[in-house]
């Protein structure tokens, strides 16, 4: 809880009768009420409300979390078959090849950030409810999302996670059903969808870059790609 007031300054008693000693304290005491009072508004640890430098002086000192510079890309390895034209790097060599440019995170980006890395609501256990829960909070900002539908995961090996986030969704409305077709109007195992599309949102290049610059505090056994 804040502290409300200040602690008075006085006058020492041989001053006491002095008015101007006394019109000095009373103007200091409002003074550093006033401060207080100001300081007390801003509301410091809830870092949604804050911006600019002050938000960066907040994150950082309270949360420890530094505004992070991201990446739009992540490195690609050069060597193994495939992944360069012949006699354009050395026989059975390596390297990794990064072509992206690096951006400071915005404050709406920022934000985001700091709520992934400090939410404690979702428990301490790895699970897909947990991932696509964070993954829908940084996104939409919902602190509680009650679904998850325009986020996937798949697992596609024991240690490597595919993140996809769409902006539709695509719902069975029909096909070649047993009992609900007539003969020769449906083509053999076809299946007919509708797709609804999902309001835009602006942090989905956002949380790609940041889970390419590692900045998003993830379970270090796996390795994360998200798909757009």
């Amino acid at each position: 809880m804040n502290i409300t007031s200040t602690i008075p300054s006085y006058t020492y008693v041989q001053w006491s009768d002095d008015e101007d000693v006394g019109a000095f304290f009373t103007a200091y005491n409002q003074l550093s009420q006033a401060n207080l009072d100001e300081i007390n508004g801003y509301q410091l640890p809830i870092y949604l409300n804050q911006s600019g430098a002050l938000l960066d002086w907040a994150a950082s000192s309270i949360y420890g979390v530094f505004r992070p510079t991201l990446s739009s890309g992540s490195p690609r390895p050069i060597g193994p078959y495939d992944t360069a034209a012949y006699d354009t790097s050395p026989y059975d060599g390596f390297k990794f090849e990064v072509s992206a440019s690096n951006y400071v995170a915005n404050d709406q980006e920022y934000r985001a950030i700091i709520q992934w890395n400090t939410f404690k609501g979702d428990g301490p256990n790895f699970t897909i409810r947990w991932l696509k829960r964070r993954v829908e909070r940084f996104l939409r900002g919902t602190l509680l999302p009650d679904q998850t539908f325009d986020v996937s995961v798949k697992f596609t090996t024991d240690t490597h996670v595919l993140i996809t986030v769409s902006e539709s969704n695509r719902t069975f409305s029909g096909g070649a059903l047993f009992g609900e077709m007539t003969f020769n109007t449906t083509d053999f195992n076809e299946i007919d969808t509708t797709a609804s599309e999902h309001s835009p949102t602006a942090l989905a290049q956002a949380f790609q870059a940041a889970v390419n610059s590692g900045v998003l505090v993830l379970p270090f056994q796996y390795t994360f790609t998200v798909q757009i």
